[in-house]
């Protein structure tokens, strides 16, 4: 809301504003990325919260921007931006950063944003019971897309060119933005199998992240210009994890297990702190060269994770799951997530198919109970590789133990505040089979039982409390 009340009066977000002056910077440009991406923003923390006041207050702002975004395109019905100028205010691109460099015209990124954006302001309207409008930003985001399959579309490799300079001639630079069609959904799904098909080679990717553009390229640079010629921008690394998460799931969780271990690895030659996301890397010795701590890259790796791999939709009238687990997962969860008023948690193992146990209704194409409540708290394992997860219900009881290591692990089990006798059920992912019936005391739960874990393995329990 700091953003929309700082809006300017033609709709534009600013790029960026100082805290204590409160002077604004937006380099003169008619158009960016930042008033896609704000409305993109207002419409996720709608979903996430369903707050109604918080939309009320920032819808007047979003449809400003749609409409300003709108009155931007040119006859080809791209969104164009008319800078000549170089360096920042030439550049509406994240890589705005570039010295005697122009990202100008109609650049593919923000065109795809904007799409994107016009399904925001769609979904918002629509919220609000605004058919009219919603129906209005619909058909804007149809033409846009319909323009840019037209006329971003490169004839030589069938993926988009990077922009239509200002000056009419097409750039067909290969390069990281690439991601940007495929995270807004704009091309049909065979293009952009083809665009993750490109962006996966190995050009493109180190131990330690993606590339901003591909080693091979002739302007390849691992340094200057902030790497954004052939840096290691982990936000971009984290990007194409969410992008990638459907198509190659094995692919998805490589790139956010070295995006994230990079900065473990060797702190001090590396200029990293173990656990915090730095900035950007050199693109060959994977040295950190900017911010220690950024504060943009955390929330997209989150948001790559629980999105991507954990494949949560939010977009409906309650939340829906279709994990994107790599072949080597057996299960995944997601624990206390605030979500409209509550906090959400869920896991789905293999067992051997594929099923959910939730606190709260989910939409799934596989079976998914739901339990009261998200005992969690009360579900205990020891060592830092085991995690747990549970729910209880009247006199059911579930919980998970779940492996993240690539080895066996030996953990024990506790689960606090019972009373009585249980008899249990127990699947072991390594056998992939329910083990026969046992019956255990309250006692012993809360005592602790060991369990041998299997490599990225879990154990799931169905307790059922015996009546007396």
């Amino acid at each position: 809301l700091q953003f929309a009340q700082r809006q300017k009066e033609n709709g534009l977000i600013v790029e960026d504003y100082d805290m204590l002056d409160g002077k604004t910077e937006d380099f003169g440009l008619n158009i960016n990325d930042d008033t896609p991406l704000f409305m993109w923003g207002v419409w996720h923390h709608y979903a996430v919260t369903h707050d109604r006041s918080f939309l009320d207050e920032a819808f007047d702002a979003v449809l400003k921007a749609g409409r300003h975004i709108a009155s931007q395109r040119n006859e080809q019905g791209l969104v164009w931006c008319t800078s000549e100028e170089l360096g920042s205010p030439g550049i509406v691109s994240w890589r705005n950063v570039i010295k005697n460099y122009r990202l100008s015209g109609a650049v593919t990124e923000p065109n795809s944003e904007c799409y994107g954006a016009f399904r925001c302001v769609a979904a918002l309207a629509r919220a609000r019971g605004d058919e009219d409008t919603a129906d209005e930003f619909d058909r804007l985001a149809e033409q846009l897309r319909d323009a840019i399959e037209k006329h971003l579309t490169n004839p030589g490799n069938g993926l988009y060119y990077l922009n239509i300079d200002v000056d009419g001639t097409p750039q067909s630079d290969i390069t990281a933005d690439l991601v940007f069609p495929v995270l807004f959904d704009v091309p049909p799904p065979e293009k952009a199998a083809s665009i993750v098909r490109r962006l996966m080679d190995r050009d493109f990717w180190t131990p330690g992240g993606m590339r901003a553009i591909p080693h091979d390229a002739v302007n390849y640079s691992a340094k200057e210009d902030s790497g954004c010629f052939g840096g290691v921008w982990n936000g971009m690394t984290f990007w194409f994890a969410k992008a990638v998460a459907a198509y190659d799931p094995d692919f998805m969780d490589e790139a956010l297990t070295n995006g994230y271990e990079n900065y473990a690895r060797d702190p001090q030659r590396n200029n990293t702190v173990p656990g915090q996301f730095s900035e950007w890397l050199h693109g060959e010795t994977l040295v950190n060269e900017g911010m220690l701590l950024s504060p943009w890259f955390p929330p997209r790796y989150l948001w790559a994770a629980i999105e991507g791999a954990l494949g949560m939709d939010i977009s409906g009238e309650r939340a829906s799951i279709s994990p994107n687990m790599p072949s080597y997962w057996t299960w995944c969860g997601l624990r206390n997530a605030p979500f409209r008023g509550k906090g959400l948690t869920w896991f789905v193992t293999r067992a051997p198919e594929l099923r959910a146990y939730a606190n709260r209704e989910l939409d799934a194409d596989f079976p998914c109970e739901v339990l009261d409540e998200d005992i969690s708290e009360r579900v205990q394992c020891s060592g830092g590789d085991a995690i747990s997860l549970g729910f209880s219900s009247a006199d059911r009881l579930v919980a998970l133990v779940g492996n993240t290591n690539d080895r066996s692990i030996t953990t024990a089990l506790r689960i606090e505040d019972l009373d009585g006798t249980y008899v249990c059920k127990r699947f072991d992912s390594l056998e992939k089979a329910w083990l026969p019936e046992q019956t255990l005391e309250a006692k012993q739960l809360g005592r602790g039982i060991t369990l041998l874990v299997a490599p990225r393995g879990f154990i799931l329990f169905e307790l059922t409390r015996r009546s007396t």
